[in-house]
């Protein structure tokens, strides 16, 4: 048996038999309610239709019902997550109207919708699914911030997710990639700052920069090298490896001698 199916997933001639119950509008109470269905009138199949009798469990009404399947439009979806991206194709129910910024219903995982390209080349903030030629959507996982690491003269991209309330601060520590990182600058509100202990509430944040170190050792390359070289003294005052450029050690001149 089959307890509360929608009235959409009515079954044609050949499943009637095993029907006990649906969810169908009623006229008595004015709304959706569990029906028991007495019959399955034959016919129509090929439309998609279901026709027959059913009783409602609340008011005990007995009339005929009708289901017509809700007609659809297929819409490309392209789903991006960091660098990648997987283009697929999704029916949707006809004149559904969808928004950038919400969610798609009855996806999972959940999808927010980031762009919406319309059939007839434009961009638009909404419309109605049979507009929509491509939809660009997000999977909905935890807030995130996009980070940036710079190594050396290379950097490096990725995303740290984070919880409610938290703050970047500008020379503090964070944890990246399970690696303690210093913030060097963060971007928010349209400027990036390089000052040292101003603070931005991560929902302002559009993208933090991180280093190994807090700060660059004197006259390095910007932490190019994972060591430093030892310093030799003794060859530090020795003029062997001297540059032509240097000046070399300073003499007094004294007058020959007779």
């Amino acid at each position: 048996m089959v307890e509360d199916q929608g009235a959409g997933d009515l079954p044609t001639d050949s499943a009637s038999a095993r029907i006990a119950s649906a969810q169908i509008f009623c006229d008595g109470c004015r709304r959706e309610t569990v029906h028991r269905v007495l019959r399955v009138i034959p016919g129509r199949a090929r439309s998609g239709a279901v026709r027959g009798i059913a009783r409602c469990k609340e008011c005990r009404l007995t009339h005929p019902f009708e289901s017509i399947p809700e007609a659809t439009v297929d819409v490309n979806v392209v789903v991006s997550e960091f660098d990648r991206s997987t283009r697929s194709v999704i029916p949707f129910p006809r004149h559904r109207r969808l928004l950038v910024g919400s969610g798609l219903p009855s996806m999972e995982p959940a999808l927010r919708v980031r762009r919406i390209d319309l059939r007839s080349g434009r961009q638009s903030t909404e419309a109605r699914t049979e507009e929509i030629a491509t939809l660009w959507v997000t999977h909905e996982g935890p807030p995130s911030v996009k980070v940036s690491i710079v190594i050396g003269r290379l950097t490096r991209a990725t995303r740290l997710p984070y919880a409610p309330g938290t703050r970047f601060e500008v020379g503090a520590q964070v944890v990246v990639e399970n690696r303690p990182l210093w913030i060097t600058a963060v971007r928010a509100r349209g400027h990036t700052s390089r000052v040292r202990g101003d603070v931005f509430p991560a929902e302002e944040v559009e993208r933090i920069y991180v280093r190994r170190t807090e700060m660059p050792p004197a006259g390095s390359r910007d932490w190019s090298n994972e060591r430093e070289t030892p310093r030799d003294p003794a060859r530090d005052r020795s003029t062997f490896a001297r540059s032509r450029s240097s000046p070399g050690s300073r003499t007094t001149r004294t007058s020959p001698r007779d």
